[in-house]
């Protein structure tokens, strides 16, 4: 495959300031993009101003905002993606910050292994911390030891739907992987328009129950029959602290269902084995119940947590009556 241009999609939603940062950072490229591309859903569209600017100062760049009308992240991808004409399509949150070459770099790896002879649906980036530092993964936590994950690769998908971080990789050379991370990651634009729009993804998301939309793009595009690959090392960066608005669900109530019945719907769309779907999301269902009960005896008076395990016990009964209406695919 011949790489002739990138477009860069940002989704954003009323953070203006890591905005700011972002499309700073995409300026700096060594191999700039062809074009960016930012859909914001937002009360007030803080974002425009910025894009603006931006579009000033890089005259050579296609700039264009897009406003939304709906909330879901991966309605979000898709509105960016059409209104876009590059060969690759990089999709990137708003609260990510690139390294100068990070461009080039994935110009370099889609060449280098279009020349191995490897069909390449897409490459991403394993995200570091901002300030320096890799995110790193605890094969042994009780979360991993629990789920049974701890002795799975990076980056892999169990035969239930989980997914296993894309953190511990130990060298800098691309990975094959079975999932990219959402806040970095693209696709070559004929494999994007195989996938199409992912329809009861994003109601899902419209409902504020969605969780791991990177995860079942990532699926779906593999099912074209290519290969997923990332890129360690310190490429793209991501604060330690969360900041600025959040327009998923945030906490409380629908924290619990998205942790439970949008679960359900998720791992259900990338499960290669029923039994083992079955039994891994009660298993997922069971941890989200115990954090929902250790945050409540951290802080036994604030309200959000006691929605949380509320949300949660829904989920799980919704999940467990309502089982066959779940969607058996996300389109």
């Amino acid at each position: 495959m011949t790489l002739d241009t990138i477009s860069v999609c940002i989704a954003t939603h009323d953070r203006a300031e890591l905005l700011a940062a972002t499309l700073e950072c995409v300026g700096r490229q060594t191999e700039p993009p062809a074009e960016v591309l930012v859909s914001e859903f937002a009360q007030r569209p803080s974002g425009r101003r910025i894009v603006e600017s931006f579009a000033a100062e890089h005259p050579e760049v296609k700039v264009r905002y897009l406003p939304a009308e709906r909330r879901s992240l991966p309605w979000h991808r898709w509105w960016a993606f059409s209104h876009s004409s590059g060969s690759v399509a990089l999709f990137m949150d708003d609260d990510i910050e690139l390294h100068p070459r990070a461009l080039e770099m994935l110009k370099t790896t889609y060449a280098d292994m279009a020349a191995a002879g490897r069909q390449v649906d897409g490459v991403g980036f394993v995200i570091a911390w901002s300030g320096g530092g890799a995110q790193e993964r605890s094969r042994f936590s009780r979360r991993e030891k629990w789920l049974r994950i701890h002795g799975a690769e990076p980056g892999t998908v169990t035969a239930g739907g989980i997914t296993v971080s894309l953190a511990g990789f130990a060298g800098t050379d691309p990975e094959p992987v079975e999932v990219l991370s959402g806040g970095a990651m693209s696709y070559r634009r004929e494999i994007l328009e195989k996938v199409g729009c992912l329809k009861n993804l994003v109601a899902l998301y419209d409902s504020g129950m969605g969780r791991g939309e990177d995860a079942v793009l990532s699926f779906y595009a593999r099912k074209c029959g290519g290969q997923l690959f990332a890129l360690p090392g310190e490429w793209t960066f991501h604060p330690r602290e969360r900041q600025g608005a959040r327009p998923y669900a945030a906490d409380g109530w629908r924290l619990g269902m998205a942790h439970t019945w949008g679960r359900a719907h998720t791992m259900r769309w990338m499960a290669t084995a029923r039994n083992a779907y079955c039994q891994e999301w009660g298993r997922l269902a069971i941890l989200e119940l115990a954090r929902s009960a250790a945050g409540i005896a951290a802080s036994p008076l604030d309200g959000q947590r006691w929605k949380r395990i509320g949300g949660a016990f829904w989920g799980i009964g919704r999940s467990l009556v309502h089982w066959r209406q779940i969607p058996a695919d996300a389109h």
